[in-house]
């Protein structure tokens, strides 16, 4: 029983990898456009809100789109993709999402791909982010809701294994609640996007 149970709440955490839904078109989409990943949080709680997001970011900066809770790994083709092509990746994380965003980042750095940015929103486990960011992320943005205001105490350095290669950036969105952080943030993911890590 107690495995039924454990199963259970693995299937409340996380939706299947195999329902990541990639937005675009052609054979080989991240041929010529860059890519975002979009991790979602503890389902069934912060629903398809990261989804949305890049969907949105990926319509409006031309870049091609896929979300999943759970499961980083399984975007790693289509990241391996636009790599070999010369093509930017950005990988957003939201609460739990954050912390395998963090994990997805490493393992691009074990196969030495350039993550261009790295969005942050609330991440970590009821507020608690232990994670170290590795240095193949150029640039990492925090965005912190009223709702996880002790998150991000002290130094965004502490976070990084390689200060002097990654850039870290703080949005203060202490006006929100958790809940509500992902949405109208596309605007300020793209203006990140278009300015560069």
């Amino acid at each position: 029983m107690p495995g039924l149970f454990l199963a259970a709440f693995v299937n409340l955490a996380c939706t299947d990898g195999n329902l990541s839904r990639i937005a675009a078109t052609g054979d080989r989409p991240s041929e010529t456009r860059g890519v975002i990943v979009g991790l979602e949080g503890l389902q069934p709680f912060s629903g398809a809100s990261i989804d949305t997001l890049t969907k949105e970011v990926a319509a409006n900066a031309h870049l091609v789109q896929t979300a999943s809770s759970g499961f980083g790994w399984t975007h790693m083709p289509l990241i391996r993709s636009a790599h070999a092509n010369g093509q930017p990746i950005y990988i957003v994380g939201y609460s739990l999402g954050g912390v395998e965003a963090t994990k997805l980042a490493q393992e691009c750095g074990r196969e030495n791909i350039a993550v261009n940015i790295l969005f942050l929103l609330d991440p970590g486990v009821f507020c608690s982010f232990a994670e170290k960011i590795p240095r193949n992320v150029r640039k990492v943005v925090f965005y912190q809701s009223g709702s996880c205001d002790s998150l991000l105490d002290g130094s965004l350095e502490q976070f990084l294994d390689d200060p002097a290669s990654t850039k870290v950036e703080f949005e203060d969105l202490s006006s929100r609640d958790h809940l509500s952080l992902p949405s109208g943030l596309a605007e300020k993911i793209e203006r990140d996007i278009l300015s560069g890590p």
